[in-house]
C-alpha cells in the first residue's frame, strides 16, 4: 500500500512510501530513521498511537521534542510546533518544571 508521508522538522519533507499493510507507525518511524520518542505522529491531522497499524490516509510526522540542561543545570524540554499544526495549544500551556 502506499502512504504519503510529510515530515516537518526544520523544513517540510514529503515522500510517497509503499509499506506493507501490518505495518504500525512505529515500524515507518523505524524505517525512516527517526525516533520515536522525539516526534508525534499524525493521521489526517489527528494524533494516532505508534503502535497502531497503519491505513491509507497521509500520515504527518512532526518533530516537537528537543532538551538538554538549562544554564543552572535543570533539564529541560522544549515542545517544538509548525505553522501546520498548533502543538502549543494542544500539548500544553506554559512551561512544566520536570525538576520538582
Amino acid at each position: 500500500m502506499k502512504v504519503k508521508v510529510k515530515i516537518l522538522s526544520s523544513g517540510v519533507k514529503e515522500q510517497i512510501m509503499d509499506v506493507c499493510a501490518d505495518e504500525t507507525y512505529e515500524e515507518l518511524l523505524h524505517s525512516l530513521h527517526i525516533n520515536p520518542e522525539i516526534v508525534i505522529v499524525f493521521r489526517s491531522g489527528v494524533p494516532v498511537p505508534l503502535d497502531e497499524k497503519l491505513t491509507c490516509d497521509d500520515v504527518d510526522i512532526l518533530r516537537v521534542v528537543t532538551g538538554g540542561n538549562d544554564s543552572y543545570g535543570r533539564k529541560s524540554i522544549t515542545i517544538n510546533s509548525h505553522k501546520e499544526f498548533n502543538i502549543m495549544e494542544t500539548a500544553t500551556k506554559g512551561t512544566v518544571d520536570i525538576n520538582e
